[in-house]
């Protein structure tokens, strides 16, 4: 059938199999998530536990068991891996927080003025850093003291 501005109406049919289509790709999609989330975490574990290894072997060495060039290779080699490992474990935390950090942004953009300042009134009372504490200088009155109330 033919609209007034000259397009195509779609049939109910082929609106219901566009949106089971959408639906199955948004599934599919959240399982893709799930999928990388848990391999991230599993990622970082096993990252986690190499760390740990390599570190208590590190540890136990000492510099009398190592008297040829290819131990300390072996021992270097070790180090830098424990590095190595321990920068990606941080590089990735960065990251981590970083995204995080885009999140909370995004969240907050989407909020109306009267969202936002509930939500910063609500963070100032649960944080009591947030107070302004500035310093009590010369014209500071504290009208309670005694030489404030005489005459």
């Amino acid at each position: 059938t033919q609209s007034t501005w000259g397009g195509t109406v779609e049939s109910a049919q082929e609106q219901e199999a566009k949106a089971a289509r959408l639906l199955a790709e948004q599934a599919a999609r959240a399982a893709a998530r799930v999928e990388e989330s848990r391999a991230i975490v599993a990622d970082t574990v096993r990252m986690e536990l190499q760390a740990e290894s390599f570190e208590a072997k590190v540890e136990h060495w000492s510099d009398n068991e190592f008297e040829s060039s290819e131990r300390d290779e072996e021992k270097e080699f070790a180090l830098w891996r424990v590095r190595e490992l321990k920068r990606l474990a941080r590089t990735k935390e960065q990251a981590e927080a970083k995204a995080a950090e885009l999140a909370e942004r995004e969240r907050r953009s989407r909020l109306t003025d009267a969202e936002l300042m509930r939500e910063d009134q609500n963070d100032e009372i649960r944080n009591p850093r947030t107070e302004r504490q500035g310093p009590r200088g010369a014209f500071f009155m504290d009208t309670s003291h005694k030489v404030m109330q005489r005459d």
